[in-house]
């Protein structure tokens, strides 16, 4: 079992689901141990390297830091820990690109279809015929 205590960082991964909404507002040391004890099997990990005390008590500052009231003082706190890597960001370029080409080439086609008047309508003998082959394809199945 490590000797110092925890990083504040890997305190707040595991534990901003412990702390959300009324439970953002403890202060009481025993109050934050208890919360940890009943969590413990989602605490596993930092348990088994730092013990309940340890970890209570940066809890416990992270509290006191407000930490746990909203992503936005948690991102200021840790901004390293919301940091889009560079894969992640071409990735999102990527797929932003080609959902623009799709809505530009959506909006050329619509554009044309008014300039030369189209609109898909199907002839209804034509549809007819498709309708009875679909149907007589059915019944052959059958």
């Amino acid at each position: 079992m490590a000797e110092n205590d925890p990083d504040e960082r890997l305190v707040y991964l595991a534990c901003q689901h412990i702390f959300r909404g009324s439970n953002s507002q403890v202060r009481k040391l025993k109050t934050v141990k208890g919360l940890i004890e009943q969590n413990k099997i989602a605490l596993a990990d930092i348990l088994r390297e730092y013990n309940v005390e340890r970890t209570s008590n940066v809890a416990k500052k992270l509290l006191e830091n407000r930490v746990f009231d909203s992503t936005l003082k948690a991102k200021i706190r840790f901004p390293e820990l919301f940091d889009v890597s560079p894969t992640q960001s071409a990735e999102r370029e990527a797929s932003e690109a080609e959902a623009a080409r799709d809505e530009a080439n959506t909006v050329q086609k619509i554009s044309q279809r008014e300039t030369t008047g189209e609109d898909e309508i199907i002839p209804r003998a034509t549809h007819q015929r498709e309708t009875d082959v679909e149907t007589k394809g059915e019944l052959s199945l059958s």
